[in-house]
């Protein structure tokens, strides 16, 4: 799912099922990551601070969805669902 899709939507036009469920794979997979790492934080296996991106999926996965791999994108102490939703570690 990404800029290289090519198809354009306005609000008359309705986002395709495969379109929506990639985006919802890629939110679930940045959830999944931030509650084991807020786990592993808590018992102490991460060291330092760890600064949660639960919440907030929807919005990267929502601008990174339009973003092409040639794309960069930077981030601040909230990185994790960024570089997920970039598409760093998934499946092609």
């Amino acid at each position: 799912m990404n800029a290289k899709d090519e198809r354009k939507y306005d609000k008359n036009t309705p986002i395709p099922h495969d379109v929506l469920l990639a985006a919802y794979r890629r939110m679930k997979t940045i959830r999944v990551f931030e509650d084991r790492l807020h786990e592993d934080y808590k018992t102490g296996s991460v060291p330092g601070f760890a600064h949660l991106y639960a919440g907030q999926e929807a919005t990267a996965v929502g601008i990174c969805s339009h973003l092409t791999d040639e794309d960069q994108i930077a981030s601040t102490h909230r990185g994790h669902g960024h570089c997920i939703a970039k598409g760093f570690g998934m499946p092609p």
